[in-house]
């Protein structure tokens, strides 16, 4: 999966890079991880998931109900049957 608008990388310090080159290409890489970080928080944010996969997550939430109610009541079933010959 390719990103939209994702940067060139940059070629890396050459071995004579000043003090100050290396504090500017560090500033850069800072803001650049920082703009990611903001875009990865945006996408897997919990209010925006559910507002833009609403079938999705509705789908999934009754499949985890379906699923945990079947096993209760076959947990129950079996438990009421392991008991009926004591009776």
């Amino acid at each position: 999966m390719t990103l939209p608008n994702r940067p060139v990388a940059r070629p890396g310090l050459p071995d004579n890079a000043g003090l100050n080159t290396i504090r500017l290409d560090l500033a850069v890489t800072r803001d650049e991880l920082a703009a990611t970080i903001r875009q990865l928080s945006a996408r897997l944010n919990p209010s925006r998931l559910l507002k833009d996969h609403t079938g999705l997550v509705l789908v999934v939430g009754l499949t985890l109900v379906t699923l945990v109610g079947s096993v209760v009541v076959h947990t129950a079933d079996r438990r009421t049957r392991d008991w009926k010959h004591l009776v």
